[in-house]
């Protein structure tokens, strides 16, 4: 995976063979079914150039903790509803994602908000 697939962007271009071959030259929802069996419908764009997918990507890639550096696999297992099964391999095996640990001070004060995290360093006075 790339920095724009799993960071920022979130598109994951495709092979244009494989989508050629496999996948309709329009735009469809397919089903992606991650390791643990969990199914995310996400947006493919079959209709360009460089076929890929879009909408639902994102949610795929935070929700399996994706990395720059992972490789993902997708096996077609239906063709009717455009399953595709998704084997992940690791760039760092047993990732995690970090979480906040409490009862633990630092200089280092975060607000959560509805979206996001904000980290405020504080100033020593």
């Amino acid at each position: 995976m790339k920095q724009s697939q799993v960071y920022q962007g979130f598109w994951l271009g495709l092979s244009t063979s494989f989508s050629k071959r496999w996948l309709p030259d329009e735009k469809v929802q397919l089903i992606l079914v991650g390791p643990s069996g969990k199914k995310w419908s996400i947006c493919y764009l079959g209709n360009r150039s460089n076929p890929g997918l879009s909408g639902g990507w994102k949610r795929f890639s935070l929700d399996n903790s994706l990395e720059e550096g992972d490789v993902c696999i997708f096996e077609l297992d239906n063709m009717e509803n455009y399953t595709l099964r998704v084997h992940i391999f690791r760039v760092v095996e047993n990732c995690v994602p970090l979480k906040r640990v409490k009862g633990i001070r630092s200089n280092v004060k975060t607000k959560e908000t509805k979206n996001q995290t904000v980290t405020v360093k504080k100033s020593k006075k």
